[in-house]
């Protein structure tokens, strides 16, 4: 019996990497989150009856914990998205923001080399195929700029062949992230081709926190027929950027439902392709997975000028607008502009102890949490009273952060 190895799972709602940093020398098997999902329980025990610990899940949330440190080095790094579809545009500049990057937006190949010229980036992350100038055309132009030789270049594509990572190699580009963008992939290419920056160099502002998973100031929703856990963990557990990223997706196509018949009908076939490749990347950011399919069979028979396939991508691209229709709205609830500014500077005050290391008054942590419970953030409250509680001052300034943005507000490192 003593010769047998014990399983230990450890379960908890204080989020994995937090568990892992503070049990570091002790040994356990498994990571289950709270409240406890049966099917879930049920999984780890099945996968550990050979008892052999699950290394991976540990592993990468200790990974996730050194990247986001890293981040730290890059903070206030100037990126260029490079990008024409406005779902992948706020995924990519939410998570970019998360980080503490600081993000400029071009929507093709031609206003990206015009912004090459005028601003010295520290990395750019470019879209292969866009309208009016793809990013292989881009490159090779930024490169051929009398200082566009040294800047790192990082393509960002759903073509997975080895073909499209040749031409991207080809004209220069330095590394390659697939599509959907998946933030823990984003982050680790960042930290490959930015250089740490000097702690002179790395301010603090609004939205910038250095993070992959952050804090959400709304709880979990479902959409029918969507795979959101998938999509959510991609935004590294962001459920504020999934739920704009969706009404997104809504408004931008509920009045282009007719769009494709009119291409088809007209044998615009350049024009219908660029449009059904635009909602496969979108769709699969979403976790909207048939549709994704559905539109990249599609996709290349509208390449060979054939629409078999119209019937079926309009059904799916129908039945995922429907399941977006009533999507419910989540706003901040309201208050008086006195208790705006009382939250305001607790917030403000807190943050600078906690940038400077100095010691926060319990009188005052306590003062902001009745603050954030008076605006209806008791689930938030809770996380920054357990993070400070457990001298955790990384996730507390990142609550903070999320909150200044949340109420519109900038944070600075001294009061």
């Amino acid at each position: 019996m003593f010769g047998k190895h014990t399983i230990v799972i450890m379960m908890t709602a204080f989020g994995r990497q937090m568990v892992v940093d503070a049990a570091r020398d002790v040994q356990f098997d498994a990571i289950l989150d709270k409240p406890i999902i049966a099917s879930q329980l049920y999984d780890i025990i099945v996968n550990l009856q050979s008892y052999k610990p699950d290394q991976k899940s540990i592993k990468q949330w200790t990974d996730l914990r050194k990247a986001e440190e890293k981040l730290q080095t890059i903070n206030g790094a100037k990126v260029l998205l490079v990008e024409d579809n406005p779902t992948n545009q706020l995924v990519a500049k939410g998570m970019l923001k998360d980080m503490g990057l600081e993000v400029d937006l071009a929507i093709n190949g031609l206003e990206a080399i015009s912004k090459s010229k005028l601003m010295n980036y520290d990395v750019i992350l470019m879209d292969i195929q866009m309208p009016d100038m793809d990013g292989i055309q881009a490159t090779r132009k930024i490169r051929a700029l009398s200082d566009g030789g040294d800047v790192p270049i990082i393509a960002m594509t759903a073509a997975a062949m080895a073909s499209d990572r040749q031409a991207c190699h080809e004209v220069g580009m330095n590394d390659f992230i697939s599509k959907p963008i998946d933030v823990k992939n984003l982050a680790a290419a960042l930290l490959r081709w930015i250089p740490a920056r000097k702690e002179t160099d790395i301010t603090f502002t609004k939205g910038d926190s250095p993070a992959i998973n952050t804090v959400s100031t709304i709880k979990s929703f479902d959409v029918e027929g969507l795979n959101l856990s998938e999509a959510v963990q991609r935004m590294g557990n962001n459920w504020n950027l999934l739920h704009q990223t969706l009404h997104l997706f809504y408004n931008d196509f509920s009045n282009k439902r007719s769009l494709i018949d009119d291409y088809v009908a007209k044998d615009r076939w350049q024009d219908a392709s660029q449009f059904i490749h635009t909602i496969k990347g979108a769709a699969s950011q979403i976790g909207a997975q048939r549709l994704s399919e559905t539109s990249r069979a599609f996709e290349l028979e509208l390449e060979s000028k054939s629409s078999n396939s119209l019937n079926t991508f309009r059904t799916e691209f129908l039945k995922v607008l429907k399941a977006l229709e009533n999507l419910p709205e989540i706003k901040t609830e309201p208050s008086t502009s006195l208790d705006h500014v009382k939250l305001k500077e607790s917030v403000q005050t807190i943050f600078s102890f906690i940038a400077q290391s100095q010691f926060v008054p319990p009188d005052l942590i306590n003062e902001t949490i009745q603050q954030l419970d008076k605006f209806d953030q008791k689930e938030l409250s809770k996380k920054f009273k357990r993070s400070i509680d457990q001298f955790d001052y990384t996730t507390a300034k990142e609550i903070l952060l999320h909150v200044s943005e949340t109420f519109n507000f900038t944070l600075t490192k001294e009061t």
